[in-house]
């Protein structure tokens, strides 16, 4: 750390410059004030870095040092619109910040200089402008100074509990900035590893995100495991020894436990948990009425009940009151417990969080958003469109309906978000003239079922002018279709694959199809699905007791209604009885043919020559007979015989060459063919054994 520090101003030209560079990619905000909104920075918190980024985002800036922010009073503050105390490149508190937080900390809860209400907070744990990151200071400017007509306050901790000792500082001006129920503590040494996750989210935070917070080298240097409820965690460092605050990254829907060290206060935060949800999740109401939010909780995925919710309200009612029920806000056997509040202050923005502390001990939050808005505001309306797709195509179609009493609107005045209740979301597209509009979106569901899509078109120019629609997307189930993929001849004892079956859902999987296989004999049994990405196929396994034509019919369901069938003609065939196989020659295997009897040798013709007169046809080794392998009769001439009958369609060997040494015979094995039997078969050489060959099978 010494080292680092020693090279400190050469490392604040090189930051400095590299802020100056990018500050130009920042879109200006866009404030419609007749006059540029101002900012207040404590120069001794800062190498500029936050001043060229205030400035690019319309601000106008006034830098002071240390020992004259000291100074200043209530009045002093409550001039400006936004205070900003940054990092100054892994840097300390100053003394003056430290001394008057309780002065400029009254203006920004709304009590003193002027101001009657609340503006955004946000506090960073860390130090971006040594790092180079800029993204959490200019999203993070933007959020704390957006509430017109209130003081915000950016602040950066930077290293001073971490390096400095000054963790006692450091809480007091969080002290200061804070009105709601619980304590701060402070982690001043977590894990320098750069493990961090968002579980936040709220429209200001554009750049930031959890790729660029993370992998700093060290991305915290505090953490606040405890803090008081009007603030919400909007990052964690995962890799702390405790995971007190859980959420859900909004940008990867993945769930992250922590402490948390980003942290922001006012309104329009929107935090998510897999323990708890509210809902509306956004809602917009007239001025002066009153507003309920439900919280459902659960655990393990079941609803939780008799669990005590803990309900806020930062924004524009900041530290609003009000009555839940079932009273003492303790969950119902469902899980659920609402709130219920009035606004008071007039419109503006409130974020309503929830929160409780699981069987692990880690804090759980949701919150939603409320938008007050006065009737000369014109709200607008908007309603669902069902939405009718099927799985694993892409939907392009229309979401929702808004009017805006405004007729002279445009569609470029209005952003939409489309939530298609299968957990992802995407932008709408708006088209329309007159007050009257539509909203579009494309979305690919990967399962069937029914979902619920939530539509929120925002008014850019009242960013409170916020409407809900909600629609029913019927998902239907992707056609699939089967082929035949049986063998078309087969032994008595089957095993294999029978059918080939496609499903338009590329999504899917094996767990979502039965199968069964009809084997053609009175008898079916449960077929196995195999495969992935929409190519799947069908196997099992059979006996058959007799030989003959069969026609095998493969049904498959697919779990979200859609079914297919194929069938397939296999010959079934078996060996002779007792094992062994009988011959013929190679050159005469095909149509009639005879495979015993005295004449054996006559009748059939070898690519090698004659074979044996004392061979009848008949080779008793090995007892299952495979193309390429050898034959052999026991010693002492032609084995006999099995006794018939013999199956219907018989296995037989085709040799080409057949020879005798001594008493035995041999020969090879070039074919297997089907040979549909005649009567008239004996184990005595006398009676023929004849046939026709009807297919190969090898």
């Amino acid at each position: 750390m010494r080292d680092r520090l020693l090279g400190m101003t050469r490392c604040r030209r090189i930051a400095l410059a590299a802020v100056l560079a990018i500050s130009g990619a920042f879109a200006l905000a866009g404030i419609a004030n007749a006059a540029p909104p101002t900012a207040l920075i404590n120069g001794a918190t800062t190498y500029g870095a936050e001043a060229s980024i205030a400035t690019s985002l319309g601000y106008s800036v006034t830098t002071v040092s240390d020992a004259v922010w000291g100074t200043y009073t209530a009045a002093d503050f409550g001039q400006y619109d936004l205070l900003i105390a940054g990092d100054p490149y892994c840097g300390s508190l100053p003394p003056g910040l430290v001394a008057t937080a309780p002065i400029y900390g009254a203006v920004v809860l709304g009590h003193a200089g002027g101001r009657t209400l609340a503006g955004n907070r946000i506090v960073v744990g860390t130090d971006p402008v040594y790092h180079g990151h800029h993204e959490i200071i200019h999203d993070g400017i933007a959020f704390a100074g957006k509430q017109p007509g209130r003081t915000g306050m950016f602040f950066d901790s930077t290293c001073a509990a971490n390096y400095y000792g000054q963790s006692a500082e450091t809480l007091a001006i969080l002290s200061a900035l804070s009105e709601g129920a619980g304590s701060w503590t402070i982690d001043a040494g977590p894990p320098c590893g750069g493990a961090v996750s968002l579980i936040a989210s709220e429209p200001s935070f554009t750049t930031a995100t959890t790729a660029t917070l993370q992998g700093w080298g060290c991305s915290v240097h505090e953490s606040f495991p405890t803090f008081p409820t009007d603030w919400s965690a909007l990052a964690v460092a995962t890799d702390t020894a405790t995971h007190p605050t859980c959420g859900v990254d909004p940008n990867t829907l993945l769930s992250a436990c922590g402490e948390a060290y980003i942290l922001i206060s006012g309104s329009s935060i929107v935090v998510a948990s897999g323990s708890i949800a509210l809902t509306p999740l956004d809602a917009t109401n007239p001025v002066g009425t009153s507003h309920t939010v439900t919280a459902h909780v659960t655990s393990g995925g079941l609803p939780l009940a008799g669990q005590i919710v803990t309900f806020t309200v930062t924004g524009q009612n900041a530290g609003a009151l009000g009555t839940c029920v079932p009273v003492g806000c303790s969950t119902d056997v469902n899980g659920d417990v609402s709130f219920t509040y009035v606004d008071s202050n007039g419109a503006g923005d409130d974020t309503i969080k929830g929160s409780f502390t699981d069987a692990a001990g880690s804090l759980q939050s949701a919150t939603a958003q409320k938008h007050w808005v006065g009737v000369t505001e014109q709200p607008i309306t908007a309603s669902g469109y069902p939405v009718s797709a099927v799985e694993g195509a892409l939907f392009t179609g229309n979401v929702a309906t808004v009017s805006d009493p405004d007729t002279a609107a445009t569609a470029g005045e209005y952003t939409a978000s489309i939530d298609w209740g299968d957990s992802s979301s995407s932008a709408g597209t708006i088209s329309g003239s007159g007050g009257s509009f539509t909203v579009y979106g494309s979305h690919m569901y990967t399962e069937e079922g029914s979902y619920k899509v939530t539509v929120t078109v925002v008014d850019v120019d009242t960013p409170s002018n916020t409407a809900i629609a909600s629609s029913t997307a019927t998902v239907a189930d992707a056609a699939i279709s089967a082929g035949c993929a049986a063998p078309a001849v087969s032994g008595s004892s089957f095993s294999g694959t029978v059918a080939t079956l496609t499903d338009a859902n590329t999504f899917g999987s094996t767990a979502d199809f039965t199968a069964t296989i009809n084997w053609g004999d009175a008898s079916s049994s449960a077929g196995t699905v195999s495969g992935s990405a929409g190519s799947y196929m069908v196997s099992g396994s059979h006996t058959y007791t007799s030989t003959g034509s069969f026609t095998i019919t493969t049904s498959i369901a697919d779990d979200g209604g859609s079914t297919t069938s194929t069938s397939c003609k296999v010959l079934v065939y078996a060996g002779a009885p007792g094992g062994g196989a009988f011959v013929v020659g190679d050159k005469t295997a095909t149509g009639s043919v005879t495979f015993w009897g005295a004449q054996w040798w006559k009748v059939n013709v070898l690519t090698g020559g004659a074979a044996p007169a004392a061979f009848k046809g008949y080779a008793k080794n090995p007892s299952a007979p495979a193309c390429g392998t050898g034959w052999s009769t026991d010693p002492g001439n032609s084995a006999p015989p099995p006794a018939g009958p013999l199956p219907a369609y018989m296995a037989v060997i085709v040799s080409s060459t057949i020879t005798k040494s001594g008493s035995q015979i041999s020969g090879n094995t070039v074919h297997i063919v089907v040979v549909k039997t005649n009567a008239g078969y004996d184990a005595n050489p006398g009676h023929a054994g004849t046939g026709t060959v009807v297919a190969t099978v090898c």
